[in-house]
């Protein structure tokens, strides 16, 4: 996706030049062929944002599910640990710093 959004937009701006060189001299614009490339441009423009959107919900989707998953880690191993480490360490202390690791790490 991020390979489609790229070459979409190094594109876009060479369709812009094209759009430019249609215009000949003063009063002398192609307009024919200068609309032919503008579609172009917002069709291309549009098929980008399309691509970065999919790609952001993926990455949204992903990170969520890699965040839920440490998390769940966690919480198992916080289960395991014998009553008397509990008790000598406040639950802020020992879910607090791993919680900031990984959630600034994904």
């Amino acid at each position: 996706m991020q390979t489609v959004s790229v070459i979409l937009q190094l594109y876009v701006p060479i369709l812009f030049g094209d759009a430019i060189d249609q215009i000949v001299a003063e009063h002398q614009v192609q307009f024919d062929a200068m609309w032919i490339l503008l579609r172009e441009i917002l069709v291309l423009v549009a098929i980008s944002a399309l691509a970065t959107w999919i790609m952001n919900m993926i990455n949204n989707h992903m990170t969520y599910h890699i965040v839920q998953d440490i998390r769940s880690q966690a919480i198992r191993h916080i289960q395991r640990l014998p009553l008397s480490y509990l008790d000598r360490h406040s639950s802020g202390d020992i879910v607090k710093p791993d919680h900031c690791r990984y959630r600034y790490f994904v």
